[in-house]
C-alpha cells in the first residue's frame, strides 16, 4: 500500500509538473508571440547591407514581427532587386498593413543591427503589389564618399571668400583714404584744388 501511495503521488506531481511547464509556456510564449497566430509578407530589395534573419519587424517603432527568410530572387531581377525578404508578423497587425506603406531596412544607433521599419507611406497613388518593393538602406560608404566631396568643396569655397575679403579689405583702406584726403580739403577750404 505504501508503494502504491508513493508512485501516485510521483505520478500526480509529474503530471502537476508537465502541465505547469506547458501553461507557463503558453502565457510566455503568447507575450512574446512565440505561440501567436502569424502570417507572412515578401519584401524584394536590392542589398540587404547585413540583415539577418531574426531581425525585428517595426510598424511606426512598434515590434510586429521578425524577419523569417532572406533569398535571392530565382527569375530575372525585378524593379533592380534581386533579394527577397520574408517577414513574420503577427496576425493581430493585419489591419495597420492594409494600404500604401513604406517598407525601408534601418540601423539601431550608430553601430547597432539592422531591422525593418514599415510606415504609412506619403505617396498619394501606390500600387499594391505582392511581392512589396522595399526602400534599400543607405550605403555608409557612398555617404563617405559624398560627405568627403561636400568637405572639399566648402574647403574651396572657403579659401575663395578669404580671397574677396581680402580683396574687400584692400578696398576699403583705398576708399578711407579718399574719404579722409576729402575731408581734408573740406575743412582746409581747398575742395577744388584737389579736383585740378
Amino acid at each position: 500500500m505504501h508503494d502504491k501511495r508513493k508512485e501516485f503521488f510521483a505520478g500526480f506531481f509529474f503530471i502537476l509538473g508537465i502541465t505547469l511547464f506547458f501553461v507557463l509556456f503558453f502565457i510566455i510564449g503568447s507575450e512574446k508571440g512565440i505561440t501567436s497566430l502569424k502570417f507572412n509578407k515578401k519584401v524584394l530589395f536590392g542589398n540587404v547591407e547585413g540583415l539577418g534573419i531574426g531581425a525585428p519587424v517595426r510598424f511606426s517603432g512598434v515590434n510586429i514581427g521578425s524577419v523569417d527568410t532572406i533569398d535571392f530572387v530565382k527569375e530575372s531581377n525585378i524593379f533592380d532587386k534581386n533579394v527577397i525578404v520574408g517577414l513574420n508578423i503577427l496576425y493581430k497587425f493585419k489591419p495597420q498593413l492594409e494600404g500604401c506603406l513604406d517598407y525601408s531596412i534601418k540601423t539601431e544607433g550608430v553601430l547597432g543591427g539592422r531591422y525593418i521599419e514599415i510606415k504609412p507611406s506619403k505617396l498619394s497613388g501606390c500600387l499594391m503589389q505582392d511581392p512589396i518593393i522595399g526602400n534599400d538602406p543607405l550605403d555608409i560608404q557612398d555617404l563617405t564618399v559624398s560627405f568627403n566631396e561636400t568637405a572639399k568643396s566648402l574647403t574651396s569655397l572657403s579659401q575663395r571668400i578669404e580671397v574677396y575679403l581680402k580683396q574687400l579689405a584692400r578696398i576699403s583702406q583705398t576708399t578711407k583714404r579718399l574719404i579722409d584726403r576729402i575731408e581734408e580739403r573740406v575743412i582746409e577750404g581747398n575742395l577744388i584744388s584737389l579736383f585740378k
